[in-house]
């Protein structure tokens, strides 16, 4: 019975370890994933996506901008959220999962009020 689990899971394991080293990792946000990284503020005129998750900085720059830009934006519209989840069965996105776009706070597309 030991010997059927570890037919099975060693070559799991080997397959989430390989998808989410560096070249292979790139090639799935690209193909995969192209349009999965979103954020949006509360209103939904801030919106951006990012086809990887390496870019993260240049998100957050832009929305500080965007604030720094509108005199008048009311307070609720000052929060970035992130409108993708973690989705266990996506195991080429494990390596993203410590990065820091985890730790905005999630909000569904259709609470956003466009």
């Amino acid at each position: 019975m030991k010997r059927k689990i570890s037919k099975f899971v060693i070559p799991l394991v080997i397959i989430i370890i390989i998808s989410n080293t560096p070249p292979i990792r790139w090639m799935c946000d690209w193909v995969l994933d192209p349009r999965h990284y979103r954020f949006s503020n509360n209103s939904g005129n801030y919106y951006r996506f990012n086809p990887n998750s390496a870019e993260f900085d240049g998100i957050e720059m832009g929305f500080e901008r965007y604030i720094k830009e509108r005199k008048n934006t009311p307070s609720e519209d000052t929060t970035l959220y992130r409108m993708f989840w973690r989705n266990p069965l996506t195991f080429w996105r494990y390596h993203n999962y410590l990065n820091p776009i985890y730790n905005l706070p999630y909000k569904n597309k259709n609470e956003i009020s466009r």
